[in-house]
């Protein structure tokens, strides 16, 4: 029996699974990969339009204003954020492969080095390609840092070093087997399915952007007097928009977590992005435009009458409610919950150096015996693709003066996350009170999507919110 057995799969399944794999890796190296490295023009500086100076100029006032709350010296941490867009490599000679000189504490680029990074940075472009106008803006750059900052950069290059540049390096992807593949796209059919059976319609916007979408749902109630407080919860109650992160199978991880945040039956929207799911997906993934047009038109179409909305985004997800936050209709956003995010100081290195530059990153923990653990999804091909040739960082960071007055803001983050920097972003927070914050100890970066405890506290606060948002719309009404 075991012999029939031993011997069908090996006849039947190990060569069409070999031939299968042989294939994937066919396509992996010599279609996908030489395909994703191509450079890609990248979007319009949303908010600085030809003054890119006020996007540097915002950095800088921030790293300013934090040294003041933590009474540190300016000047020695601007130099600390530099260095730190910095990486060192290896240079190879005829005969032998030399590291750097000296180490990363010592290090300060070179106004070749300066210019390279300033061309990435501040335009998305090689230092070659620079039109005159940004050639004239980042001269204005290099005057406004010498007057303000004292800080000048000497002639010429320091090949030891390199800076991080997300939109032009190549990719390094490492090779997953198609089983893995495979294991996920069956995650994401499962999923598919109970969200089906849970009560959600299967729905695509008119730009193909896909999403989940439940109706709101009449609570029970056991008297006349519990049915009337009923219909002033429906009423009360915030549809949830949900824009999951950087996770095989998209929403597959997150349904605990959002059907318990769903359970008092309000509409609910789960919106998809497969660019970072995990998934085959060679065509063009929805960009800022697509996402936020797309969101605003599925509210439309299911919830015409309803005004208010409730925008939920965990780690990447948090850069689309930034996109949202930009966006024409965003009166309508009401309560902002960010768990995890990302978008918080993007513009520091932290966060692409974490996972797109996780190998580096990886080194560098390693001497400082700090752990690092990213898991499956780093260095994904589809994921890097994503972020290093359609994701513009500079439009999808969130600076806390861009939040809503009329929204309530919650922001929940995990003490040892690897990917983001939360103290940064809990310092940042400070200044605003009005932010409220959950601090999850011992917690690391996904923490929340498989905890219970999680999901209460931030329920507990979500609904206090709602309570608010309901008596000053009330209260609005009245006057």
């Amino acid at each position: 029996m075991w012999s029939w057995i031993i011997s069908s799969i090996t006849t039947f399944v190990i060569p069409p699974w070999i031939v299968t794999e042989l294939g994937f890796c066919f396509l992996f190296y010599k279609v996908w990969l030489p395909r994703f490295q191509k450079i890609k023009i990248m979007p319009e500086y949303r908010d600085y339009v030809r003054d890119r100076q006020r996007l540097l100029m915002r950095i800088l006032k921030r790293i300013e204003t934090n040294c003041r709350q933590n009474k540190t010296a300016v000047i020695p941490t601007i130099k600390k954020y530099v260095r730190e867009w910095f990486h060192p490599v290896s240079i190879a000679t005829t005969t032998t492969t030399t590291a750097p000189q000296h180490n990363n504490e010592e290090f300060w680029p070179k106004k070749g080095d300066t210019d390279i990074f300033f061309a990435w940075a501040f335009y998305s472009r090689e230092l070659d390609e620079l039109e005159p106008w940004m050639n004239k803006d980042m001269k204005r750059m290099y005057e406004t840092i010498e007057s303000q900052y004292n800080l000048t950069f000497e002639d010429g290059n320091t090949p030891e070093y390199q800076p991080m540049r997300l939109s032009l390096d190549p990719l390094e992807p490492s090779y997953r087997p198609f089983i893995i593949y495979g294991f996920f796209i069956l995650i994401k059919i499962m999923a598919g399915l109970l969200l089906r059976a849970s009560g959600f319609y299967a729905c695509k916007t008119s730009n193909g952007l896909n999403y989940f979408y439940r109706p709101p749902k009449r609570m029970p109630s056991s008297s006349s007097s519990s049915s009337c407080k009923s219909e002033i919860n429906i009423d009360s109650r915030l549809p949830l928009i949900f824009l999951h992160g950087i996770a095989p199978g998209g929403l597959a991880f997150y349904l605990p977590m959002l059907f318990y945040l769903g359970s008092d039956g309000r509409p609910l929207f789960f919106f998809e992005n497969p660019g970072i799911s995990f998934l085959f997906y060679t065509h063009t993934p929805p960009n800022e435009q697509t996402t936020v047009s797309g969101i605003w038109e599925a509210v439309d179409h299911h919830l015409c009458s309803v005004q208010d909305v409730s925008v939920v985004g965990h780690s990447f997800g948090s850069c689309a409610v930034t996109w949202l936050i930009h966006s024409g209709p965003c009166a309508r956003i009401r309560q902002i919950v960010l768990v995890e995010p990302v978008s918080i100081c993007l513009s520091e290195p932290d966060v692409i150096q974490n996972f797109l530059y996780q190998r580096k990153a990886l080194q560098k923990r390693r001497q400082n015996k700090i752990p690092i653990k990213i898991g499956v999804v780093s260095n994904e091909i589809f994921t890097e693709h994503y972020l290093r040739r359609h994701f513009a960082w500079y439009n999808s960071e969130l600076w806390l003066e861009d939040l809503p007055e009329h929204a309530k803001v919650l922001v929940c983050l995990s003490e040892e996350d690897r990917i983001v920097p939360t103290q940064k972003v809990q310092q940042e927070l400070m200044r605003k009170p009005e932010v409220e914050i959950l601090i999850w100890e011992d917690a690391g970066h996904g923490h929340c999507v498989t905890q219970p405890r999680t999901w209460r506290q931030m329920q507990i606060v979500m609904k206090r919110q709602e309570q608010l948002i309901a008596q000053e719309s009330t209260f609005t009404k009245l006057l």
